[in-house]
């Protein structure tokens, strides 16, 4: 867990400029800065890629794109070291940020797990599944 949030710590420290924009409100800067600052409650924690996407559109004036690579890794590392439960409800959280986000044109989201059954992306309009061999033979 601890690795899962310093990951997000790096990744607002990137955008600290934001810091500096005049299209974002003083509560956003406070809760970026503590985000950042490796201060932010558990909640805020979840919340943050949501609270990211809505800092962006407003500095650029349009909808984010989200990239977010291998999602299931922390999932089966907390499921062998045995706090999966708690790892659940943080990426769950985190994953709202594809739940009805007015702030987001589109995200990719690539992972080797299908975890369909613990309802992470619950709620998520337009999902759609590609599996690497969905696409017909691969060209090497």
């Amino acid at each position: 867990m601890k690795m899962l949030m310093q990951n997000f710590e790096r990744f607002f420290q990137i955008y600290f400029y934001l810091l500096n924009s005049d299209k974002l409100n003083p509560y956003q800067k406070s809760e970026f800065d503590r985000i950042a600052g490796k201060t932010a409650s558990k909640e805020e924690f979840e919340n943050s890629l949501l609270r990211q996407t809505s800092m962006l559109a407003a500095h650029y004036g349009k909808p984010v794109i989200l990239l977010i690579d291998e999602y299931d890794v922390p999932l089966a590392k907390a499921n062998v070291n045995g706090y999966y439960k708690e790892m659940l409800s943080t990426v769950r959280g985190i994953m709202s940020v594809l739940k009805d986000n007015p702030d987001l044109k589109f995200a990719v989201v690539t992972g080797c797990l299908q975890i369909a059954k613990e309802s992470i992306f619950t709620g998520t309009n337009n999902l759609i599944c590609y599996w690497l061999f969905s696409w017909g033979r691969i060209q090497g």
